[in-house]
Parts: C-alpha cells; sequence; structure tokens
C-alpha cells in the first residue's frame, strides 16, 4: 500500500518538480541562502570596493558553474611550432604593383561603418582569409594572376578586423596586430595579453572594442597584461543573478596596441553585446530563480486546489531559515500526506487544476519571471551611461537597434518551462526608459530572426508556420503592427535588397536550406514572391550572417552549403525569381565569399575559387591550403599577471 502511495505521489508531484527539473537543475544544487527573491528595477552600480563586490556575490547565490573558464573564439593558443615559425614562410617571388579593383565586398555587418570580426578581410585588391589554424594573405587581383603571398600561424577560431594596414587577429586569450603593408612579410606589430578570452568585438574608427570574459570575479580585475581595472569601474547589477564571469571591455588603438580604456562587469554567460555608432548595449538575462517561482505560485494559486490547513502549512516552510533542497522536501512530505488521504479521482481533478493554474500563472506573470536587463556604455570612455529593462530575452544582436536616438528591442517572453508566452517589442529612450511597445506578438511561438529598417521592423516567429510581422515604429511612442504573412517554414536571416524587397534564408519543413524573396512595397500585406531550395540541410548563413553575401550590381545572391557555393540570380521586376546561375564544388567546407570588381572570390577551408559574374565561367582555382595540414594544439597558460 506504502509503495502504491508513493507511486500515486508521484503522479501527483511531477506537475511541481518537472517545473523545476525540465527548467534547470540549479535550483536544487544553489543551497542557497534562503534570501526573497524581489523583483528589483535592474541597475549597474560601481563596487567602490572588494567588500562590496564579495557581498553581492554572497547575495547572488552564485551557481556551481561560477568560476568554470570559457572557451570561446578559438580558446586553444597558437600552434606549438607557432613561435619557430615566422610569419610569411611561403615563398613568394615579388610582382609589379597590380591595380586595385573599383569596388570590393565588405564583411556583412548589422551596422554601417562598424566592422565585425570574421574569417575573411577584402581590401585593395588582397584577401585575408583564416581557415586551419593560419591566415593566408594572397594577393587576388586580378583574379588570373592570383597568389598566396604568405601565412600567418594562429589558432583555428581566430577571427579577423583591419584597420588600414594593420591586420588583428583575435586568438582567444591574446590580440595581435600584424602590419601586412608588405603583404609578402607581415609582421607582428604589437599584442596584448589578456586575463580571459575574447568574446566579442568591433572594429570603428580604427579603435578596436574587445569584450573578454574571465572566470575570477574580484576588484581591483586584472583585465590584460598591464591594464588593471579599479573597483570603481567595476559594475555589477542590483538584482541578484549568478556571478558566473567577468566581462572586460577594452577599448584599444588598432595602429599602436595600447589600451586606452577599460571597463569591467560582472555576468553571466547568457548575454547579448550590441554597438551602435554611439553605445555598446549589453544585456543581462534576468530570470527568477524557478524555486521562487513554485513557491509564488503555490502561495498565490494554492487555494485553488488545496485545503487551507495546507496553504498556510506551505507558508510557514516558505519562511523557514533553510536550504532549498530541505524546502523543497518538507513541501514532498506535506503533499504526499494530502494526495494521500483523498480518492483517485479527486486526486486526478487536483492534478489537473495544478496543471491549469501554473499555465495560467506563468502566463500572468511572464514580464516578471523572464526579463532582460541593458547597460549603455559610452563609446569614448566606456563609462556606464545609463541602465534599463524590458519583459522577454534576445535572440541574438539583431533584437537590438539605436535609430534617431531610440533604442528598438524585440523580445521573446518565456515561462521556467520554456513556453513561449509571446514576443514583444519595446522601445527606449536615451535613458532606456521605455516609451513604447507592442506585447504579446504570436502567442506560443518565439523569434526566429529580426531586422529593423529605419521605421519599420521585420520579425519573423515560428511554430508551425513562418509568420514575417511587419512593423511600424515611425512614432516611437506608439509602435503598430501593419501586416503580416504566414508560410511554412522560417528564417533565420533577413537581408534587405533594396527598399521593397527582403531575402530571408532558413529551413524548409522537412529541414532543407530555405531561399525565399518577399515583397514589402504593401507593408500591410507583404508576400513571398518566390522560394528556392538548397539540397543541403546545412548553411553556415542560418547562424552566421557574415557568410551572407549579395551584390546588388549583379542581382547576385552567393551562398555556401555543405561544400559547395550557390550563386543565385534574384530577380525583383515584375516577374521576380530566384534561380541558380552557378554552383561550385570544392573539396572542403565552403566558408566564406567576396567579390572584386565583377568577379566573385569563393573561399573553402582549401580553396579559392574565382568566378565570372556575368559570364559564370570560372577563371581561377588556388589551393590555399594543404588538405593535411592540421596544426597541433596546445592549451594556454595563465598570462602571468599577477593579483594582488
Amino acid at each position: 500500500m506504502i509503495t502504491h502511495d508513493l507511486k500515486i505521489v508521484g503522479v501527483f508531484f511531477l506537475v511541481i518538480l518537472a517545473f523545476i527539473f525540465f527548467a534547470g537543475m540549479q535550483a536544487f544544487l544553489q543551497q542557497a541562502q534562503p534570501t526573497e527573491w524581489k523583483t528589483e528595477e535592474f541597475r549597474l552600480v560601481p563596487a567602490e570596493n572588494p567588500e562590496d563586490l564579495n557581498a553581492y556575490v554572497v547575495k547572488s547565490r552564485a551557481t556551481i558553474y561560477a568560476g568554470a573558464e570559457i572557451y570561446t573564439l578559438g580558446a586553444a593558443v597558437r600552434t606549438a611550432d607557432a613561435a619557430a615559425e615566422s610569419a610569411g614562410a611561403v615563398e613568394s617571388t615579388p610582382t609589379a604593383e597590380q591595380p586595385a579593383p573599383e569596388r570590393e565586398s565588405t564583411t556583412n555587418v548589422q551596422v554601417a561603418g562598424i566592422d565585425e570580426p570574421d574569417i575573411l578581410k577584402i581590401g585593395d585588391g588582397k584577401a585575408f582569409f583564416q581557415s586551419r589554424g593560419r591566415v593566408k594573405v594572397i594577393d587576388a587581383f586580378p583574379p588570373e594572376e592570383a597568389e598566396v603571398l604568405s601565412k600567418i600561424p594562429t589558432n583555428w577560431g581566430t577571427e579577423l578586423l583591419k584597420t588600414d594596414n594593420v591586420l588583428i587577429l583575435l586568438e582567444g586569450r591574446r590580440i595581435v596586430g600584424y602590419d601586412v603593408s608588405n603583404p609578402e612579410k607581415p609582421e607582428e606589430a604589437w599584442s596584448v595579453e589578456l586575463n580571459g578570452y575574447i568574446t566579442d568585438a568591433r572594429e570603428k574608427d580604427g579603435k578596436i572594442y574587445a569584450v573578454v570574459s574571465g572566470y575570477r570575479v574580484t576588484c581591483p580585475y586584472y583585465a590584460a597584461e598591464g591594464v588593471i581595472v579599479p573597483c570603481m569601474r567595476y559594475y555589477y547589477p542590483t538584482v541578484p543573478l549568478p556571478a558566473e564571469v567577468t566581462y572586460t571591455v577594452l577599448k584599444i588603438d588598432g595602429e599602436s596596441g595600447e589600451v586606452e580604456e577599460s571597463v569591467a562587469l560582472i555576468g553571466t554567460y547568457d548575454t547579448t553585446v550590441y554597438m551602435s555608432e554611439n553605445a555598446i548595449y549589453f544585456t543581462y538575462r534576468i530570470q527568477k530563480p524557478y524555486d521562487e517561482v513554485l513557491y509564488d505560485f503555490i502561495l498565490e494559486k494554492g487555494d485553488e486546489f488545496l485545503p487551507e490547513d495546507v496553504v498556510e502549512h506551505l507558508k510557514r516552510v516558505n519562511e523557514y531559515d533553510i536550504s532549498i533542497m530541505a524546502k523543497i522536501a518538507e513541501l514532498q512530505i506535506v503533499l504526499y500526506k494530502y494526495y494521500g488521504s483523498i480518492p483517485p479521482e479527486e486526486q486526478s481533478n487536483v492534478q489537473n487544476r495544478i496543471e491549469k493554474a501554473l499555465e495560467e500563472y506563468m502566463r500572468e506573470n511572464g514580464d516578471k519571471i523572464d526579463r532582460t536587463g541593458i547597460a549603455k556604455i559610452s563609446l569614448d570612455d566606456l563609462s556606464v551611461e545609463a541602465t534599463g529593462e524590458v519583459p522577454g530575452h534576445l535572440l541574438n544582436q539583431w533584437s537590438m537597434d539605436e535609430y534617431e536616438g531610440y533604442l528598438r528591442v524585440a523580445t521573446t517572453t518565456s515561462g521556467t518551462w520554456r513556453q513561449n508566452f509571446g514576443n514583444n517589442l519595446y522601445i527606449l529612450d536615451g535613458d532606456l526608459d521605455v516609451v513604447g511597445k507592442i506585447e504579446g506578438l504570436e502567442e506560443g511561438e518565439r523569434i526566429y530572426a529580426v531586422r529593423f529598417m529605419g521605421e519599420k521592423a521585420y520579425v519573423v516567429t515560428y511554430k508551425e508556420t513562418d509568420p514575417l510581422l511587419v512593423l511600424d515604429l515611425s512614432d516611437p511612442k506608439t509602435p503598430r503592427v501593419l501586416g503580416e504573412l504566414k508560410i511554412p517554414g522560417f528564417s533565420t536571416y533577413l537581408h534587405p535588397i533594396g527598399d521593397n524587397h527582403m531575402i530571408g534564408v532558413g529551413r524548409a519543413d522537412d529541414w532543407k536550406v530555405k531561399v525565399s524573396l518577399f515583397d514589402v512595397s504593401d507593408p500591410e500585406n507583404p508576400v513571398e514572391k518566390d522560394v528556392y531550395y538548397l539540397s543541403e540541410t546545412w548553411s553556415d548563413v542560418i547562424y552566421d550572417h557574415h557568410a551572407f553575401l549579395w551584390d546588388a550590381k549583379h542581382d547576385l545572391l552567393i551562398l555556401p552549403a555543405g561544400t559547395r557555393y550557390y550563386l543565385l540570380r534574384v530577380r525583383k521586376d515584375e516577374k521576380p525569381y530566384i534561380e541558380a546561375v552557378k554552383i561550385v564544388e570544392f573539396d572542403s567546407t565552403a566558408r566564406r565569399a567576396a567579390y572584386m570588381d565583377d568577379y566573385a572570390y569563393l573561399f573553402s577551408d582549401g580553396e579559392m575559387a574565382v568566378v565570372d559574374e556575368v559570364s559564370g565561367k570560372e577563371v581561377k582555382r588556388l589551393r590555399v591550403e594543404d588538405a593535411w595540414y592540421h596544426p597541433p594544439i596546445v592549451r594556454p597558460e595563465p598570462v602571468g599577471i599577477e593579483e594582488g
């Protein structure tokens, strides 16, 4: 009988325990101090001294993940033989000065004039391409005479930025500037050794803005060799959050490598960085602790499905000065006693009432359970200018956009069962106060893509169909939905081609890569004019916009997919269509593409092919990396920065 009763209680308690287990085990593992969660306003404040910072860490009830090292952007350092292998090791015969192309593509970025790290950079007829742990410096123009001039040893995950004659390598725990004024013999001009790993970066007007993550939470904070961030420049949020990582923002001169400014912030692993022409926006996902949500639900709604004496007992349990594990154990005992005292019919009725009440509770309180804090950081001195918050969480950097002094933010509000309750768009002023909003878009779905274009926003959500929403943001205080289009599949990246058309890249219902041509000339009635399906199920463009290349002169879309490149002609005139004009095969993974004049340059891990965009003829095939080249990987040692 006892065994049978335990099974019955298990069914009952599963409703509540699933709320915690499926949302994450951290509520059980924290063994936290019995502090009450309060829906506090998100702000960032400086740590005036180490004691203040330590007090916050204790209050935040740091999870077991705090202190774990992060490996991002190629955390493995330079190859074991990199010190001995000199840049420019590939022999090259000096050539006469070649004419430069009249037009060249640039990296596909979010904000014009603000460069983003990528594995390919183009400039003055040269291509700088990182694959398999080496940066190839290629004399690419004219294409018939293209050759590899030199190779720079680096990491497999290294990404590149470029300012004038300096090529910047983001090497995990090191940022290195190479003088490439003589591309046949690049020379290391400067380097910055980091106390952590690069997670993101931007380049604007010759300055590098690098976001570095480190596992230590302390102040003063040793951010890089010779760079110490004082406590007054180390910020932590007023809302208790897991103190998982310290993010340092460094402003570095691209020519000299001098670190001009620095600031540090406590953060979590779930953060998004967006940079406008005026500021860096840094986000915090704020999720109410699962145990607190559970107790709030029972205390507020328990009288709908539990006897008064049981609810009162649970209220007393909530006030006990004990750990979360102990509270959960006590909760199980109380519910076991109650559930075992009622007949099977009532057990089933109670279970159903709990499920309905809990779902409704999550829906009503989603804006308190799932929030995003936003910090605005000045580009001049990296000071924190403003903080604010919005309900829901962001998809990626494309979820934010600054326009005419306002920050627009698109979010999805989720419960701790991972339900998606709706999607929202918020407009914030310069002080990050919300001045306008649209909430509850496409309930039950989540955002898959966002594109802001001036006074309009285009949002793709998905669950069973792919709604493309067109939003009017011309009046920041009263944004509104203009139109909607529902189609199969979904897009994860949207790219404008002209004022009235967009290309969407994503997946069809059968998971094949799908390219859509949207006509948004009538914003109230967007139309999908044509669709092209690739035979592959994967393209880097799906989750990396840097792999997308659009050549407006030739109406040519170039997409990597597997070991192929698709050159697709996209017509948007009276008879819109998408059709392949060339498919180029490689013996390794297709990565990036660029154009110079009327030539498309296609890069795989081991080769570069050049295609005439007018005739479709392949005019050059160049091996840029040995197929067998796999440099040995070594783990980094600490950079030698002493603390204390």
